[in-house]
């Protein structure tokens, strides 16, 4: 954990403390906001990691874009969501915005955004997919390292292998290989830190998504204890 990460959870649990004395409670579950930025592929399949994960006393919130799909749109999103759940006392740990690399420059405001987005340790953390959140499908079915022009190119791919629309997938049979992909993600996005240093919108494909997954386990072990 880099020094950052720690002030900003020593942060969040001074603030979560402070919600327990004032409501009375010992218990108030780690809560996280999954922002992502279509209203549906994106929110089915994080429903379908929630069941497979078998979610319960973590309490994962997932939410569209509503139409605004622009990267800065979906971060302002999540920060007003942020606010709201701290002014109703019931704080986000971790809140993650699921955005397409191929919106190039735009991508690269948003993170600047999130990254000034830090308040009372909680703070947005941008999670890219390049192209586009198929890829991301793809990795639970195949290793694919090979890039793709358009988003067109890579649902294509998807459909070639699985029974599937960009509009309708049944993300279920996808769970089956969720750890592969985040094996082959995982990989392909530390070739890129340790080697490449390029931000992930500019790495044809890749994708953090595995970020999420792998902290929903470890939050998940801790609260099963």
């Amino acid at each position: 954990m880099n020094r950052s990460t720690g002030k900003e959870s020593k942060k969040y649990d001074q603030l979560v403390a402070q919600v327990k004395h004032k409501r009375g409670t010992r218990e108030l579950a780690q809560r996280c906001l999954i922002v992502c930025e279509d209203n549906v592929s994106a929110v089915d399949y994080f429903e379908a990691v929630k069941k497979h994960l078998h979610v319960t006393t973590l309490s994962v919130q997932v939410m569209g874009s509503h139409g605004r799909t622009q990267p800065i749109q979906v971060v302002e999103r999540a920060l007003a969501s942020r606010d709201k759940a701290m002014d109703d006392d019931v704080p986000f740990r971790y809140i993650w915005c699921v955005v397409d690399g191929d919106y190039g420059d735009s991508v690269k405001t948003a993170r600047a955004k999130a990254a000034a987005s830090q308040h009372d340790g909680m703070s947005v953390q941008l999670i890219v997919t390049t192209q586009c959140f198929e890829h991301w499908v793809l990795l639970h079915f195949v290793h694919d390292d090979s890039p793709c022009e358009n988003c067109d190119c890579v649902v294509s791919k998807l459909c070639k292998i699985t029974a599937c629309t960009k509009s309708s997938f049944q993300f279920d049979e996808a769970m089956r290989g969720l750890e592969d992909a985040c094996q082959r993600a995982k990989s392909k996005d530390q070739t890129r830190i340790n080697s490449i240093k390029s931000l992930p919108e500019n790495c044809n494909p890749c994708s953090e998504i595995y970020k999420i997954i792998e902290t929903l386990r470890s939050i998940q072990r801790k609260e099963s204890r």
